[in-house]
């Protein structure tokens, strides 16, 4: 798997949230994107519904900001989406399709 990313936003976003950008992931790429209140080190995860780790999508320390990120291609399925910070957890649901 793939894994691209973008700078973040120059606007500081009020709260941590978690989104998968457009509509809802047909097979092939997609974006999430994640926003942060404050530095961090985040660790955002695809699993799949049995909870195995799919892909790491990021990994590391993150200033304040807004970031996109593009992941790769993923087989049909439910997966959830899990952003991790010292400060919060955030979960979404996705359904990728054919």
């Amino acid at each position: 798997m793939t894994i691209t990313s973008a700078a973040a936003a120059p606007e500081t976003p009020l709260e941590l949230s978690l989104a998968v950008l457009g509509r809802s992931p047909a097979i092939g790429p997609f974006t999430v994107a994640f926003s942060l209140p404050w530095s961090a080190h985040v660790r955002l995860t695809l699993v799949d519904v049995a909870g195995r780790t799919v892909a790491t999508l990021a990994d590391g320390a993150y200033e304040p900001g807004r970031y996109p990120i593009r992941a790769a291609t993923v087989p049909a399925g439910i997966y959830f989406l899990r952003l991790a910070t010292s400060q919060g957890t955030r979960v979404r649901r996705i359904v990728v399709g054919r």
